[in-house]
């Protein structure tokens, strides 16, 4: 799991990030430009979020430790990281099916604010899309 404000390590660090990883393990161009052309599918279902808000990503458990609150646990303490660094909203996306995520989410108090659909990203990844879920901090 991990949380940040998108103006700090949203798209433009991704991008850097990715142009530094390309320079460091000698990717040529046509390489790189074979990485972007696969990462297409993803772009139909980039979400936008509200200047400020806290954006929660990659919530993962091990099956063998799911149902026992841990996910409340940690998108709580999460979400007070971002409370600290003066964020009012917190943002966070699921997959559009994965329902056992959805309401882990709604316990904790997001609600869904928009949902984004796309034919190529259901092709690739298994789901039509994504939905983001909103809550005040």
């Amino acid at each position: 799991m991990c949380g940040f404000f998108e103006n700090e390590l949203g798209p433009v660090s991704m991008m850097a990030g990715a142009a530094e990883v390309n320079q460091k393990i000698g990717r040529t161009p046509e390489d790189i430009a074979a990485g972007w052309e696969r990462s297409k599918s993803i772009m139909g279902i980039i979400m936008e979020h509200e200047p400020g808000a806290w954006v929660v990503e990659h919530v993962a458990t091990k099956p063998e430790f799911r149902r026992r609150g841990l996910v409340e646990r940690l998108v709580h303490e999460m979400l007070e990281m971002g409370r600290k660094r003066g964020a009012t909203t917190a943002d966070i996306g699921v997959l559009i099916g994965n329902d056992p995520a959805q309401r882990a989410y709604e316990k904790c108090g997001f609600r869904v604010v928009i949902e984004k659909r796309d034919a190529e990203f259901e092709r690739v990844y298994g789901s039509p899309g994504v939905r983001m879920l909103r809550r005040a901090l």
